[in-house]
C-alpha cells in the first residue's frame, strides 16, 4: 500500500502566488490534517502487520504442536501393537518370566511345542516366549495398562 506524500511546493498557493493568504493557510491546515491522518493510518497498518505476523507465528506453533502430538500418538500406537499380529493389544497379556507382552489371541494361536524331558525323554509341552524363547512356566497374566492404552489409542487411529 502506498501512502501519498504531499510536499509544500505542491500546494495551490505555490502555483498561484497571487492568491490570498487565507486560502494558503486553509490549504496548509488541510495538508497538515491529511499528513496527521496519513501518519495515523501508517501506524494502524504497522500494528495490523505486527498482529498478522504474531497470528502466523501462533498458527505455525499450533501446527508444529499438532504434528508432534500426532507423531507421539503414532509412536504409542506402534508400541501397543502385538509383535505377532500387529493389532492393538486390547487383550494384552504379559509373560511373567521375561516380561514380553502379546495379545491373548496371538498367544493362543502359537502352536504347542513338545520337547523331550526327564530320564525317559518323554515329550512334554514347553511354552516359549516368541521373542526371546525363554521357557514360560506360568500362565500369562493380563496387562491392564497396555490394554487401556491400546484401547485409547486405537480409537484415535
Amino acid at each position: 500500500m502506498n501512502i501519498l506524500e504531499i510536499d509544500d511546493d505542491q500546494t495551490e498557493s505555490s502555483r498561484h502566488p497571487k492568491e490570498s493568504g487565507v486560502v494558503e493557510t486553509g490549504l496548509r491546515r488541510r495538508i497538515n490534517k491529511l499528513r496527521e491522518k496519513n501518519v495515523a493510518l501508517q501506524n494502524q497498518l504497522d500494528e495490523a502487520k505486527a498482529q498478522r505476523d504474531e497470528a502466523i507465528s501462533i498458527k505455525d506453533e499450533a501446527i508444529q504442536a499438532r504434528n508432534e502430538a500426532q507423531a507421539l500418538i503414532e509412536e504409542i500406537l506402534e508400541r501397543t501393537r502385538c509383535p505377532i499380529s500387529m493389532e492393538p493389544m486390547t487383550d494384552a497379556k504379559v509373560l511373567c518370566e521375561c516380561g514380553h507382552t502379546y495379545s491373548d489371541q496371538s498367544l493362543n494361536s502359537i502352536p504347542a511345542r513338545y520337547e523331550a524331558s526327564g530320564q525317559n525323554n518323554e515329550k512334554v509341552r514347553v511354552d516359549r516366549c516368541p521373542e526371546c524363547a525363554c521357557v514360560v512356566g506360568k500362565p500369562p497374566i493380563a496387562n491392564y495398562t497396555v490394554r487401556a492404552i491400546a484401547d485409547l489409542v486405537s480409537h484415535l487411529d
